[in-house]
């Protein structure tokens, strides 16, 4: 039988044919019911003539992320092409999967339970570390199934609103579910992609000197889903347009102005303001507000895995849009100093920002069925090529080091995307001159 195949393989290939998907080596097991055979598309990738190579790379590409973890490792591959073929595939994939994650997660309640299974399940399906934090009758209490998918924070609404609810993330990614009181609600509230924008507060104000008008200051509350990394928010004052019932757009208080505020990698809600001009004491019982607004992400949180990371090697591992260098390491003070350098392959925001956030994605030193973990953040410097330099400290407990190896988990894409509000509708009452916060911002 493996004659048989063998023949099948090199003679279409000898007469410039491209050879059958259908002829797999016998010893291949097959693919799990969820996966796809990648089998005969590997092999394609070693064929003789370059089309016949291409289209095996463009299949492989068209079949999209979900091959990602069925990609074998490079080397175990029998030709250069094939090799340099399969690192293509993954970095591109690995860039698309980094794209997507930009978009909202979405979650699918088909079955019912309780309220724990279905936040178990939202955080299974949209890839975000959530707890819940309430009383156990609480948690134990029947949740019925949804026939439509919904995205991430359409399901924390409605979670939210069933259940008494409020969320808030931590600086440590973790998104807590906790039992909230009355004072909590929002004015309006309203979801852009993986973000949630909340009215949390309208105070009206004298304008000392101006007696034509009054201030309108609209106080926002910005959430991301905590999967994201977010370094950078952008809003200006000409992109926010408010306007009555009947029309009447307030302008700007301060027109021509960019609010900027570095978030250095914190998933804590943000909180933003907006001012208005409006006339004097003629506060507008019902308000319009579209607006836009960049943020500046990390995203595309990849795994890059260094065997033997003590061997006193210079190694580069890459995975979607940045490359990882593993430079020798050494001891000094009874320490052992692993040195890593990062290059991404699109400029980010200044520098001092990096400094802040590196410290949040994790490094391990695996040996021995042991994980250790740095004494301390890393020594963070500017690389003369563009890049950020850092060295971790790790207690050094031998000579020479035995077998190990460092995992480093890190975002892959560093992006900027808008969003937008459109036409988002708020109630004001005559009280709102005298409420200075509402919620929690």
């Amino acid at each position: 039988m493996r004659i048989l195949c063998l023949l099948l393989l090199i003679l279409p290939a000898a007469f410039g044919f491209v050879h059958s998907p259908d002829c797999a080596n016998d010893e291949t097991p097959p693919p799990a019911p969820n996966q796809v055979d990648l089998t005969p598309w590997l092999r394609q990738l070693a064929a003789p003539r370059r089309a016949d190579r291409l289209a095996a790379e463009q299949h492989l590409l068209d079949l999209g992320t979900g091959i990602l973890d069925q990609l074998p490792d490079p080397g175990t591959l029998p030709t250069a092409s094939a090799r340099e073929a399969v690192r293509r595939v993954r970095v591109a994939l690995e860039t698309r999967r980094a794209r997507e994650s930009l978009r909202a997660g979405v979650v699918r309640w088909e079955s019912s339970g309780t309220l724990k299974t279905a936040v178990e399940l939202l955080a299974a399906q949209t890839g975000n570390r959530l707890e819940l934090d309430v009383a156990e009758n609480l948690s134990a209490r029947e949740f019925v199934s949804v026939s439509e998918p919904l995205t991430f924070w359409a399901a924390v609404g409605r979670l939210e609103d069933q259940y008494g609810l409020a969320v808030r993330t931590g600086a440590n990614g973790v998104m807590r579910f906790t039992s909230t009181p009355e004072s909590s609600a929002s004015l309006a509230q309203t979801e852009s992609g993986p973000t949630r924008l909340r009215l949390v507060a309208a105070a009206m104000k004298p304008l000392p000197g101006n007696p034509n008008h009054d201030l309108l200051r609209l106080q926002w509350l910005l959430e991301i889903e905590p999967r994201l990394l977010p370094l950078f928010l952008k809003l200006r004052a000409d992109d926010v347009d408010a306007r009555d019932g009947e029309g009447q757009v307030f302008s700007p208080f301060t027109p021509g102005a960019v609010v900027e505020l570095s978030l250095v990698g914190n998933r804590e809600p943000v909180a933003v303001q907006s001012d208005l001009l409006i006339s004097k004491g003629e506060l507008p019982s019902e308000l319009e507000v579209s607006l836009k607004f960049s943020l500046y992400l990390a995203a595309g949180r990849e795994e890059f895995v260094f065997e033997n990371p003590l061997d006193g090697t210079t190694r580069t591992l890459r995975r979607g849009g940045v490359n990882v260098s593993l430079l020798p390491s050494h001891a000094a003070e009874g320490t052992r100093r692993i040195p890593l350098r990062i290059v991404y392959d699109t400029g980010g925001p200044a520098f001092e920002s990096h400094r802040n956030w590196f410290d949040r994605n994790p490094l391990a030193l695996e040996r021995d069925g042991r994980t250790l973990a740095p004494h301390a953040p890393p020594r963070v410097t500017l690389e003369r090529n563009g890049g950020i330099g850092l060295e971790f400290e790790f207690p050094e407990t031998e000579t020479p080091p035995r077998p190990s190896r460092l995992v480093y988990t890190l975002p892959t894409l560093l992006t900027e995307s808008t969003f937008a509000v459109e036409r988002l509708k708020v109630k004001l009452s005559s009280t709102t001159s005298d409420r200075k916060t509402q919620g929690t911002p």
